[in-house]
């Protein structure tokens, strides 16, 4: 139980964070094709360190797997490790991400500039 309250206080730090919630929407305003576009530039970008391209693989594999640290058949608990672990991965990318790198694909996309 203390996990998951931890798990809270990650997701509530992120939605909280001003550099997050600017990114987050301008994403928002973009269309499936300028979002797929966002993030398959941002995934060849040699800035990007190779550990913030892994960790959505291992987050994905994490919500698709049936073991689950909380699993899924109980009511409330069951997505909230789910969620946790997604919170843990944007946040964990905030931090690696090189400042202005997410911003300055979205101006490209936006723009849009050829990848």
């Amino acid at each position: 139980m203390l996990a998951a309250l931890k798990w809270l206080l990650v997701l509530w730090k992120v939605g909280r964070d001003q550099r997050m919630r600017r990114v987050m929407s301008g994403v928002q305003q973009l269309s499936w094709q300028q979002r797929a576009s966002l993030v398959s530039g941002l995934a060849r970008d040699p800035r990007l360190p190779w550990r913030v391209r892994l960790v959505p693989l291992l987050v994905a594999a994490y919500v698709a797997s049936p073991l689950d640290l909380i699993p899924d058949f109980v009511p409330v608990l069951g997505r909230l490790d789910d969620l946790a672990a997604i919170g843990m991965a944007f946040r964990f990318a905030q931090r690696s991400m090189p400042p202005g790198l997410i911003e300055e694909h979205m101006r490209r996309v936006t723009a849009g500039a050829p990848q």
